[in-house]
């Protein structure tokens, strides 16, 4: 205990702060005031362990204030002392003791009592009222250079204090003041010891059967059992995770050598114990001699990578999986049975991801057991991640060992995250056709996304945003999965992998002619999207079939010349035929339908290409040639359509010249 004195005196008080001179702890007053005005000394005795004061009850050195205690009534420090003061008014004891200047044998007395005070005691001295010190009675003078103090310090009719442990020089103080009516204050720190106090064992265990206890204790002071001894008991509960109070107050005469096989080890796997001591006297406490537990010890495992360690791969890429092998090893020479495994994941922003919990077989003393894990991806997990292994984790499965900190791993690893574009194709009837091309109202739209990432597979329909504005509303129309638009909904068709590739198929029938916008967005499981602008195109609908006239390309032509011609409507030609003739009529070639290639629905150019030979593969001269289209769908001629090819023929004729 840590107390602050401090000691005020005054040196001529009056009524009204009289009771001021004192000296207080932490500003409680343990004594105050004086007895008459009469000049004296105030002498007070602080125990060196408890501090507390001396009092006048039964400690009678001749001092003014001596306290008669009558015989018939209780004993010195209980409550309603009676007693004889003489001269004061108080009917209690004092914590100081006065000595008057003015008396031969209260100066006698006041040196018997500083002789008296043992070594190591705190002993105050302070004024009351003042005198002329240098021609009292040399008692005062000669007790004060006793202590160590220096008499020519104090000057005649001036307050002082003084404070000292005894025998210890370093720990003395002294105040004076110049005149007479000033006010002298005294602050130092005091400190005791407790009475009581406790010490507490490590933590003991883990166990499996707990055994016996055996403890000894002696104590400082010669008498025996001046100490007050006992020792408690706790225990870890191992479901709560909480010390409960198991036994308490085994006491020293009878309980040294106990049996604890009454707690039990599967609940209470480690204890721990706590002896109390108290002592009234000496404020010392007892010697621990020994304590021991006798107990049955439990296994030890421990990770192991010198055993088996395998990270798959570090860094690994974004979506790849991982996979983890690490050993465990007992370490004891008891078995422990079927061990569990404990596996979690911190990601980059510190949250935790719960992984699987391996139930492992047996683990055999001295042998080894190796912990699987797998995560089947790590998508979502770019940057650092810490992967935490636990063996025998805490729990309702957990079996008792003597340690759990070798138990737990921490393997942090990179995930390097997939930043590259997927490419994204559309086309309409398979072909990829130019903004403002000419396309079938029946046609076959088809986005496909391609990624190059091996293991995040394209399998996600939200990651497309697909939208069509109609030349009737300036607002666009989100095509999705279930509604129907123009009488069919969105087709998705996820990516397998190794081929990392999906589909969207939609299969409208558009009746209205027209100009359409077709706007598709669309990312990877990364997010990464498909490109910094979406994929936006015009496409125009005439639901009636036509046909342009057919031009050759080039022309003129040296080697070979194909034909560019444009169709509408929603089929293509069940006919089509073109003749290539001399300009005196004579048919040389005629091309036809299934020479062509693909034929479809808006701007042609055929897959075929004329090399200028005849029909028998003979190589025509250089020249000007003629050359006609014949088509119909379905027996039924096909309108031609006017463009401004048309000024380049003559009634369906064209020309071209062939030069080599």
């Amino acid at each position: 205990n840590n107390y602050s004195l401090r000691i005020l005196t005054i040196g001529s008080p009056n009524a009204s702060n009289f009771r001021d001179v004192g000296y207080y702890f932490n500003n409680s007053p343990m004594e105050y005031d004086g007895c008459q005005v009469t000049p004296a000394v105030m002498v007070a005795v602080l125990d060196s362990i408890s501090l507390q004061p001396w009092t006048t009850c039964d400690n009678n050195f001749g001092q003014a204030n001596t306290f008669v205690r009558d015989t018939t009534g209780p004993i010195c420090g209980s409550l309603n002392v009676r007693g004889v003061i003489p001269g004061c008014n108080r009917t209690r004891p004092e914590n100081y003791f006065i000595f008057r200047y003015n008396s031969s044998s209260q100066m006698q007395g006041f040196q018997d009592l500083v002789n008296a005070v043992p070594t190591g005691n705190y002993i105050l001295l302070y004024s009351w009222f003042t005198g002329a010190y240098s021609s009292l009675d040399p008692l005062f003078y000669s007790t004060l250079t006793s202590l160590g103090y220096n008499t020519g310090n104090l000057g005649d009719n001036t307050p002082y204090a003084y404070f000292q442990k005894k025998g210890s020089p370093l720990t003395y103080q002294e105040q004076h003041s110049g005149t007479q009516t000033d006010t002298v204050i005294l602050n130092t720190q005091l400190n005791s010891n407790w009475n009581k106090g406790t010490i507490t064992s490590t933590t003991l265990g883990p166990s499996s059967n707990w055994e016996s206890l055996h403890w000894n204790q002696r104590p400082k002071e010669s008498q025996p059992y001046v100490d007050s001894v006992s020792v408690s008991i706790y225990g870890l509960n191992r479901i709560f995770n909480t010390w409960d109070l198991l036994k308490s107050g085994i006491q020293y005469q009878s309980g040294k050598d106990t049996t604890l096989s009454w707690i039990n080890a599967s609940v209470y796997p480690n204890i721990r114990l706590e002896t109390f001591v108290e002592d009234d006297s000496i404020k010392t406490p007892p010697q621990m001699t020994y304590w021991r537990v006798y107990h049955t010890e439990v296994p030890e495992c421990a990770l192991n990578p010198n055993y088996v360690y395998n990270l798959q791969s570090n860094p690994i890429t974004e979506g790849d999986t991982l996979k983890l092998s690490i050993g465990i090893e007992n370490l004891s020479n008891i078995s422990m049975d079927s061990l569990n495994v404990q596996f979690y994941l911190y990601k980059p922003n510190r949250d935790i991801i719960q992984l699987d919990t391996a139930r492992l077989d047996s683990l055999r003393s001295n042998q080894s057991l190796i912990a699987n894990v797998r995560l089947n991806s790590t998508l979502g997990l770019s940057g650092t991640n810490s992967l935490w292994v636990d063996a025998n984790p805490f729990g309702t499965l957990h079996q008792p060992e003597k340690y759990h900190f070798n138990n737990i791993a921490e393997i942090k690893f990179n995930v390097e995250r997939d930043n590259i574009n997927p490419i994204l194709d559309v086309t309409f009837d398979g072909i990829h056709i130019l903004n403002g091309d000419i396309v079938s109202g029946k046609p076959e739209i088809t986005i496909k996304l391609t990624d190059e990432n091996k293991y995040l597979a394209l399998n996600d329909s939200s990651d497309f945003k697909v939208f069509l504005t109609t030349p009737s509303s300036s607002t666009p129309i989100q095509l999705d999965y279930q509604t129907l638009v123009y009488g069919d909904v969105l087709h998705f068709t996820p990516a397998i992998l190794p081929k990392n590739s999906c589909r969207l198929n939609w299969s409208p029938t558009i009746i209205n002619d027209g100009i359409y916008t077709f706007d598709v967005s669309a990312a990877d499981r990364s997010k990464n999207e498909s490109g910094k602008y979406h994929y936006k195109i015009q496409f125009e609908v005439i639901n009636k079939s036509s046909i342009t006239e057919v031009l050759n390309y080039p022309n003129p032509f040296s080697t070979s010349t194909r034909f560019v011609f444009t169709l509408t409507g929603n089929e293509t030609p069940t006919h089509m035929k073109i003749q290539i003739m001399t300009v005196s009529g004579k048919i040389i070639r005629e091309i036809m339908l299934n020479e062509l290639g693909n034929i479809h629905v808006g701007r042609n150019i055929t897959d075929y290409a004329w090399d200028g030979k005849d029909e028998f593969g003979d190589q025509l001269a250089n020249g000007l040639y003629l050359y006609r289209v014949v088509t119909d769908l379905n027996g039924q001629k096909i309108e031609k359509r006017e463009t401004e090819a048309d000024q380049y023929f003559k009634k369906g004729w064209g020309k071209m010249y062939l030069m080599r």
